[in-house]
């Protein structure tokens, strides 16, 4: 009898430990509020503590916001996503697309400036250095392929990437939508920059 209290006791703290948010320490970045308070613009939503923490919230019926997902990704998970989608693009046969970003430099420093910027507007803390300033100078670099053609493409890319990954989604949905809005919040985005229509593709 006192074994199966045990084992009982044992599960139940297995299951609240699987749900216990946050995973990974998080923190406001360099550019975290700044996308936080622009994404919130956007949406008819209140500013209660737990939309505006870094934490992901831990009850299921509420929403995962993309500056939450460091909580519950943490630094591994994020760049190997990065990493895949910068893979695929550079293995892109459309070479008016993977050029851009090969002429830009080498896929390694595609990584890691990508990853920086997810780690820090993700609340993984201040990773990404210059801000909106820089994120800017650096999508200038790559501004032809800067078209709706271009986010088509895009996307198609880290889509398959978060395909590829998507056992780091399977205990909680919420992650992977709250991706998703992510992807399309910072495209739509990058769309009034630089003069482009983008409808979501298929994100």
């Amino acid at each position: 009898m006192n074994i199966n209290v045990e084992n009982a006791t044992c599960n139940s703290l297995k299951m609240k430990e699987k749900a216990l948010y946050p995973l990974y320490h998080s923190e406001e970045g360099h550019i975290t509020k700044f996308y936080r308070d622009q994404f919130l613009k956007t949406v008819n939503l209140s500013k209660e503590d737990w939309v505006l923490s870094c934490d992901a919230s831990n009850d299921k019926t509420q929403p995962i916001y993309f500056w939450q997902l460091y909580s519950v990704l943490g630094p591994d998970k994020i760049k190997s996503i990065v990493t895949r989608f910068y893979e695929n693009v550079f293995q892109d046969t459309e070479e008016w697309f993977s050029k851009e970003f090969i002429e830009g430099g080498a896929i390694e420093y595609h990584i890691r400036r990508q990853t920086l910027f997810w780690y820090d507007v993700m609340g993984g803390g201040p990773h990404y250095k210059g801000g909106k300033m820089m994120l800017h100078k650096h999508h200038r670099l790559v501004k032809s392929i800067m078209t709706t053609e271009g986010a088509v493409r895009w996307m198609m890319h880290m889509h398959e990437a978060l395909e590829y990954y998507n056992q780091y989604f399977s205990d909680d949905p919420r992650i992977l939508q709250a991706l998703y809005q992510f992807l399309r919040f910072m495209m739509g985005d990058y769309a009034k920059e630089f003069y482009f229509e983008f409808g979501g593709s298929k994100l």
